[in-house]
């Protein structure tokens, strides 16, 4: 009776060290594969607090101040991205 109990553990352990590796890999390929096709980029957070912060983001030409809280995410204000902004970098009044 040990016997199979002990050939029964190693099984698990062998298949925990074939399907714990190629689970890493998928997930990694996926992950990098979400992020290849957005085009919403966050510029930049500031916390506020216990779970507030201000956010930047820019989505298909257009730049949005967010309010985000647990319970809601509030455009603050939104423009559109010129050309000039954009490959400089920094933006024009």
């Amino acid at each position: 009776m040990d016997r199979e109990i002990a050939w029964g553990l190693v099984r698990v352990f062998i298949v925990l060290a074939i399907l714990t590796p190629i689970l890493v890999y998928v997930t990694r390929w996926y992950g990098k594969r979400q992020r290849l096709g957005s085009s919403i980029v966050v510029k930049e957070t500031v916390p506020l607090g216990t779970n507030r912060a201000l956010c930047v983001v820019e989505w298909e030409n257009n730049r949005f101040l967010l309010g985000v809280t647990n319970q809601n995410i509030t455009i603050l204000e939104q423009h559109t991205i010129s050309d000039e902004e954009e490959h400089s970098g920094e933006e024009t009044t």
